[in-house]
């Protein structure tokens, strides 16, 4: 954890355990990854909107979707 997330996977699923977005923002960035990613949602089922390219993934979305304790995103890759 980096202080602001985490992650984990399991299978063609990766978890983001986001504890805190940084000040001021409206969403997170990751790094690349090789796999394409074809949906993402929060852990309960509330769909997130995301963009994906060459420079990484960027997760968006607002501060009245984020758990106070740590949100879990499920992206799952083909």
């Amino acid at each position: 954890v980096d202080g602001y997330y985490g992650s984990s996977h399991k299978g063609k699923t990766i978890f983001i355990h986001l504890v805190k977005l940084p000040e001021g923002a409206t969403g997170i960035n990751l790094p690349a990854i090789a796999q394409k990613v074809t949906a993402c949602k929060i852990l309960g089922g509330t769909k997130v909107d995301f963009t994906q390219d060459a420079n990484g993934i960027t997760l968006k979305m607002g501060l009245d979707k984020q758990n106070p304790v740590v949100t879990t995103f499920a992206l799952t890759t083909k």
